[in-house]
């Protein structure tokens, strides 16, 4: 193979029958940065990737476990072990030998690795950390510096995207949480067992949109089993959310920003808005006014 066949415009020669020359330069020159390369994290990569994104900043500490098989593109037999972030790096330059990815492979919210990140200025952020409050804190910064952030949320047959915008309403408010926690009584609030216990009425939520088993969301609220999630909503939403980020990039379509979201489910496709059960409500009065000195254990 020669290398004009690699050449940029060869390569992504059928994008121009839908984006202007200008409009795919716009897509080609824009920097992503992607915090949480697993399942979402990881089909956004190669998404943006195969439309022409050249510049990316990817994040993840994990490395693939078994587990993962089932929806994370990035994880087979022979990338058991390895970093995430590494592994989608390889995955990019395997489309598009010209790109730019840079690894961070232990990003860690205590210290400083989310400015680093940022200070990278990447046109967009896309935070799909397993880790949510690392990627709420993440948004968080973000959004002050006027960086718009895309989200895909799977949680079991459901998925949710939407798009953060400057001056637009914060990640919280979307899910129903407290604003401006730090990121350990966010790590308590939303994975504690006590927190699980106390909010399972809240939690039901998920259960009913997301048509989790009761057996699995019964060991669930006991912290015994993770979200459950499969390959075609986290690709879906992953979709969408690439979608999101061209329409960022390209300027070419008007992006779904929140309080609108896309919402799937199996046998529903719908743009909506976001109303979720407030935990923010349940937690009483003196406890949101004490929230940094709260913790569940």
């Amino acid at each position: 193979m020669s290398e004009n066949d690699f050449k940029y415009e060869k390569i992504f020669e059928r994008n121009y029958g839908i984006f202007l020359e200008e409009e795919q330069e716009k897509i080609k020159n824009g920097k992503i940065a992607i915090i949480g390369c697993g399942g979402a994290g990881g089909a956004i990569s190669l998404a943006l990737a195969r439309s022409g994104v050249q510049n990316f900043v990817l994040a993840d500490p994990d490395t693939y476990e078994t587990t993962n098989i089932n929806r994370q593109m990035g994880c087979q037999k022979d990338t058991i072990g390895k970093n995430k972030a590494e592994v989608t790096k390889k995955a990019i330059l395997g489309i598009n030998p010209s790109a730019n990815v840079e690894t961070f492979t232990d990003p860690d919210p205590e210290l400083d690795e989310i400015d680093k990140i940022l200070n990278k200025n990447p046109d967009a952020l896309i935070a799909v950390a397993d880790d949510f409050p690392f990627a709420i804190i993440a948004m968080r910064k973000a959004l002050k510096k006027d960086i718009p952030c895309v989200t895909s949320y799977p949680t079991g047959a459901l998925v949710r995207v939407t798009v953060f915008e400057p001056g637009g309403p914060q990640p919280e408010e979307a899910f129903g949480l407290p604003k401006n926690l730090q990121y350990k009584t966010l790590e308590n609030l939303m994975f504690s067992t006590k927190y699980r216990k106390r909010f399972k009425s809240t939690l039901e939520f998920y259960k009913k949109e997301g048509d989790w088993t009761e057996e699995w969301f019964e060991e669930f609220v006991e912290g015994k089993k993770p979200f459950p999630q499969i390959a075609p909503f986290v690709w879906i939403g992953s979709s969408i959310a690439a979608l999101e980020v061209i329409k960022l990039l390209s300027d070419k379509w008007e992006p779904i920003s929140c309080p609108r979201h896309w919402k799937i489910k199996p046998n529903e496709a719908k743009i909506d808005e976001f109303d979720p059960p407030s935990i923010k409500e349940k937690l009483g009065t003196v406890l949101f006014k004490l929230k940094e000195k709260f913790s569940f254990g």
